[in-house]
């Protein structure tokens, strides 16, 4: 027989109420682990997301300051004396 009376009534509800707060302590344990163990990745996964927009704000910086460079060098190039002697002979 699993459940024995006594004659204190008191008394076995205090044992089911034991062993049930022990089982929810493993439970919540189990819980906080994994919770732990969430958190932890989703910090990873944050770093690396931060990481990547990081980089890749680093190749736009690095594609606009190519493109003003290029902007400018072609500037010089059509304002410059002699291309604006070959347009004039073009237009001419």
């Amino acid at each position: 027989m699993f459940f024995q009376p006594t004659n204190n009534p008191n008394r076995n509800s205090q044992k089911i109420g034991t062993k049930f707060s022990g089982v929810m302590r493993g439970v919540a344990a189990a819980f906080a682990t994994d919770f732990d163990v969430f958190l932890k990745a989703e910090k990873t996964h944050i770093q690396n997301t931060e990481r990547h927009f990081q980089e890749q704000k680093n190749v736009t910086r690095d594609f606009r300051t190519w493109a003003e460079k290029k902007e400018d060098d072609i500037r010089v190039r059509v304002c410059s004396p002699s291309s604006l002697q070959v347009l004039h002979v073009i237009s001419a």
